[in-house]
């Protein structure tokens, strides 16, 4: 901005050059003190003026120094703004990740809580009555397997390819057949031979190696535990205490995927009894009890796969 100033000599000069035209003048000119009056009057309007200018000017200045001041706060604002929104982009894709997160930490707890294993409940659901010491006359009711009916309800899933599942387990188990083949109700094996007899591991063996990929195309076939083969006990039925998928369409010529067979006989487990070693724990599915047998001697066998209790 340029800034015009008039000062007091150019004034004085023109004053005096107005005088002098006033003097020598015709009539009606201004007269010298008409002419100072003027003079002074000018001056003062003159100073006033300058005055001003010289408050615009420094109101201006004050304005450009509160406009520098402003662009540098709206700078910093806009920064602020920049960073904001680029911490935020992260803050979002962290979230988008975390929700994923959190979709699949809930589908894999969801599996693993489908997949939990559920001690079986025996299977019994009659409720059978006791004479108690109670001053009555007679039994009575009483809280027995029957009514309570603790764990889980047993069920099973026949897969179709001769293997039947514990929904409650997960364990899977080998059917049996009626045909004469490896899988056989009747084929009768030796928990420990003498070294020419056929032995449950022998039989495993071969169980694994069926087919070049093993039964049902699983080579991971064992022996089960004593617990294991008790799970599939079902003690509401008889005589054979087994549920349906262990006995059902058991004819001669039944294969295990038309059949399922479970004999009225003992089965081997894999559990030694540690008080005589030369015995091994099964499970009599005449009566589903527990026993200890001679490893020495002749009998039945289930195969089972993964988990277990």
């Amino acid at each position: 901005m340029i800034t015009r100033r008039y000062p007091f000599s150019s004034m004085v000069v023109s004053a005096t050059l107005a005088l002098a035209g006033s003097v020598a003048g015709p009539a009606g000119a201004l007269t010298l003190q008409q002419c100072i009056a003027q003079l002074n009057a000018c001056t003062v309007s003159l100073n006033t003026c300058n005055a001003n200018l010289n408050q615009a000017e420094g109101n201006l200045n004050t304005c450009n120094a509160s406009l520098t001041h402003t662009e540098a706060v709206l700078s910093d604002c806009n920064e602020g703004v920049d960073k904001a929104q680029f911490y935020l982009a992260i803050c979002n894709t962290d979230r988008g990740q975390l929700q994923a997160d959190l979709a699949t930490c809930t589908n894999d707890l969801a599996v693993c809580e489908a997949d939990a294993v559920s001690f079986p409940a025996s299977g019994q659901t009659t409720a059978f009555t006791s004479e108690k010491n109670d001053g009555f006359t007679g039994p009575v009711a009483v809280p027995d397997d029957g009514v309570v009916q603790a764990g889980a309800s047993l069920s099973y899933t026949d897969n179709g390819d001769g293997t039947i599942t514990d929904d409650n387990t997960g364990l899977m188990w080998e059917k049996k057949s009626d045909d004469g083949g490896l899988h056989d109700k009747d084929n009768v094996l030796y928990w420990s031979g003498n070294g020419t007899q056929e032995t449950i591991w022998d039989w495993l063996e071969d169980v694994n190696a069926e087919g070049g990929t093993g039964f049902a195309g699983y080579h991971d076939w064992r022996v089960p535990n004593v617990r294991e083969l008790q799970s599939i006990v079902n003690y509401q039925n008889i005589p054979l205490p087994v549920s349906t998928a262990f006995n059902s369409n058991c004819v001669a010529g039944a294969t295990v995927l038309t059949g399922s067979c479970t004999l009225l006989t003992y089965y081997w487990s894999s559990t030694t009894w540690a008080r005589s070693t030369s015995l091994v724990w099964g499970v009599d599915f005449n009566h589903g009890e527990v026993v200890p047998s001679d490893k020495a001697t002749g009998s039945r066998v289930r195969a089972v796969r993964g988990g277990s209790l």
